[in-house]
């Protein structure tokens, strides 16, 4: 009885890891986003929201080019010197990647408070070009970590990140000088930490001469995971610009409230992201399609089952949440959690889809199926929202991830039974 367990714990360490990682990383983020809410307050919040929108549009653009060619491309080469030609073609261009957008959004720094009345946040855009920065060069750390299965060492180093980050607010609440400037510093500061220390401790140095057939390899995979991931983000991320604009950043910081305590569902999303396309990546290339299916169908049943409880205990707590979360400032936004579980747990079920697509290299497919749910989206926030204000918002989020649904299980419905009226041409 002991011989098994012990064979399964040693086989599995490192997914305990992974997901220890996953908790870790969600709570400090989770906690990240009460501390910023109460210190800063509603506005001002807001306007750190914008800026971190900003942040995380940059890093579609890495994921789509970079890290999601990365996890499906990697597992799937065999030889141990092949792969360490690839990823130091690869750590070459994320540096050289991350230093070109930071400077770029340092240099549109300046035109941003011309085009948005957000209040003085000209003294962030440095820090948030820095933090844009560091914070995608540690993100691509844990990625490799995780292909790696190093799952302790990304654990550790992810706690190096997020909670320097967490140490760095209380320090900055406890002098007096938290600002928005200073949270995103924070960032920057604690992400240059861990990555320091983590790339000196791997055998891994960028090398220009495998650079250029990453490159291709990652543009020929990225190319339509860029474009549907600038369309993605605007119907996520964008929209808090788009209602900060309509709204004001009050608007965004009360969306951006109740994101924040759905966000506790995050531990499953990001546990998907970092361990679903390399385990998809890897049934794909031993069984092909049969056993992609069958994985994702598991993933989807277990993961539908473990949502629900959680989803109807925060849509049924949602006053109490944001009161004893937040504070009384923030309980007028209460509602809004009750549209974002519905969001979260149909956004489950798209990303199984998404991942489909990515293993089998249909990646146009997801273009597809972004065009239509953010063009719903923008469509329906622009009919209501002057009239619903901020769950007109919310109600734009819902219908696109319900269109987004529905027309990815039609596109894989035409996929298998290969219908003449649509055909789908891989890259």
């Amino acid at each position: 009885m002991i011989q098994p367990l012990k064979f399964f714990l040693q086989r599995y360490s490192h997914v305990n890891w992974t997901v220890a990682d996953q908790v870790m990383v969600s709570g400090t983020n989770f906690l990240t986003g009460i501390l910023l809410a109460r210190f800063l307050g509603v506005e001002s919040y807001g306007q750190f929201v914008v800026l971190y929108a900003i942040l995380l549009y940059v890093n579609t653009i890495q994921f789509a080019l970079i890290i999601a060619p990365m996890i499906s491309i990697a597992p799937q080469i065999s030889s141990k010197k092949e792969r360490t030609q690839y990823f130091q073609g690869v750590i070459t261009l994320q540096v050289l990647f991350s230093v070109f957008l930071s400077l770029l959004i340092f240099l549109l720094g300046s035109r941003f408070q011309q085009w948005y009345s957000l209040g003085n946040i000209q003294e962030s855009i440095l820090p948030l070009a820095a933090s844009i920065l560091l914070f995608q060069l540690q993100d691509w750390l844990r990625r490799y970590y995780f292909i790696c299965s190093k799952g302790k060492t990304v654990f550790f180093n992810d706690f190096i990140s997020y909670g320097g980050q967490i140490g760095l607010l209380f320090l900055f609440y406890a002098i007096g000088k938290l600002n928005i400037a200073n949270a995103l510093w924070a960032i920057a500061l604690s992400s240059a930490i861990a990555f320091l220390i983590g790339i000196l401790t791997e055998n891994l140095r960028p090398a220009v001469s495998y650079a250029l057939p990453v490159l291709k390899q990652s543009w020929r995979f990225g190319r339509d995971l860029l474009f549907s991931g600038q369309i993605y983000w605007a119907g996520s991320q964008g929209i808090l610009i788009f209602s900060a604009t309509m709204l004001g950043a009050t608007a965004a910081g009360g969306i951006k409230a109740a994101l924040n305590i759905v966000g506790l569902l995050n531990l499953l999303f990001q546990g998907m992201e970092n361990i679903i396309p390399i385990q998809a990546a890897q049934k794909y290339s031993q069984n092909q399609i049969t056993g992609l299916m069958d994985y994702l169908k598991k993933i989807s049943l277990l993961g539908g089952l473990l949502l629900t409880v959680p989803c109807l205990a925060i849509a049924l707590l949602s006053k109490e949440l944001m009161l004893f979360i937040y504070g009384k400032e923030y309980v007028v936004f209460a509602s809004l959690i009750i549209w974002q579980v519905g969001i979260a747990f149909i956004a489950f079920f798209r990303m199984q889809v998404f991942y489909f697509f990515r293993t089998i290299g249909y990646t146009k497919e997801i273009v597809f199926n972004t065009i239509v749910s953010t063009t719903l989206t923008f469509i329906i926030a622009g009919t209501f929202i002057y009239t619903l204000q901020e769950t007109g918002i919310m109600m734009a989020l819902l219908f696109g991830e319900v269109a987004g649904l529905v027309y990815g299980a039609w596109l894989v419905n035409k996929y298998f039974h290969g219908l003449k009226s649509y055909t789908i041409s891989p890259k």
